[in-house]
């Protein structure tokens, strides 16, 4: 019986270091896990455990770094400024390509502090951004005119782009169109100038752009020469590419030149002076 005992007890000294070692949360998240269940404890008004969350979140993946914020916004409820205004920091300092800076401003002056010592004044010159005042755009078009002739001609285009307000795009175009004539032989020149004010919605290093232009087309056949003008209709997108000055663009046109008229372009521009659209 001693015997048995003494088994027992040699098995249970064996097995203790085992069963200390069997975690007690089986369910690590990963960062994103520890995003979201941050967020809903936020949600529910636990901030210091959203703060720890957050915390684990970064621990995780330090890419979320928007984590930050909600952290500086918690820590604002806590009453913890100095806190606050560090975590808004570090945001600023992990370089996220597009700033929240209006919620970065906030967060600071809830906690008591200029915006203006760690963010660039609203309106400042110093602001920064992906696009622009001024773009030059070359590339090739081609337009179908819906004369007696059904006219197709394809050129070069090249065309200046002015943003002077954030949303609203002033842009002028020349265009050299070259198509054949369907009972003649030889080809009809057509070069178009075209100019107009355009909405042009920022996405990113994504333009949506969209608007009317006036337009003057001179068809040029043989020893003839003649000149009509209308109004198009264009709507674009362009995209920076990457952190250089280039932007591919992709237009559609479309309105009313003597006759309807269809086409569009492919561009590569190239964006002249400070980024601060």
């Amino acid at each position: 019986m001693v015997g048995r005992i003494a088994l027992f007890c040699l098995a249970l000294a064996l097995a203790a270091p085992a069963l200390a070692q069997q975690p007690t949360d089986p369910v690590t998240p990963d960062g994103e896990g520890a995003f979201f269940a941050a967020l809903d404890l936020k949600e529910a008004g636990d901030c210091e455990g959203a703060i720890a969350r957050f915390e684990l979140a970064l621990s995780r993946d330090p890419g979320l770094i928007q984590s930050h914020l909600y952290i500086a916004e918690c820590c604002v409820t806590l009453g913890l400024r100095e806190r606050a205004v560090a975590e808004v920091q570090a945001y600023l300092a992990a370089g996220e390509p597009a700033v929240e800076t209006e919620r970065a401003r906030g967060i600071l002056g809830d906690a008591g502090v200029d915006p203006d010592a760690f963010l660039p004044p609203e309106g400042s010159e110093k602001a920064t951004g992906r696009w622009t005042p001024l773009r030059l755009e070359l590339g090739g078009g081609v337009a179908h005119f819906d004369n007696a002739a059904a006219l197709t001609a394809a050129g070069p285009t090249l065309s200046v782009r002015l943003l002077p307000l954030r949303f609203l795009e002033i842009g002028v175009r020349a265009r050299m169109g070259f198509g054949p004539h369907p009972d003649l032989e030889g080809s009809v020149q057509v070069p178009e100038f075209h100019g107009g004010i355009a909405a042009s919605i920022p996405l990113g290093a994504i333009r949506i752009v969209a608007g009317p232009m006036a337009a003057t087309g001179i068809s040029r056949y043989g020893g003839e020469t003649r000149m009509d003008v209308g109004v198009l209709g264009e709507a674009g997108v362009r995209i920076a590419l990457g952190d250089t000055r280039l932007v591919f663009g992709a237009t559609f046109l479309g309105g009313w030149l003597v006759r309807p008229v269809l086409g569009g372009e492919l561009t590569l521009g190239l964006q002249l002076g400070p980024k601060e659209r």
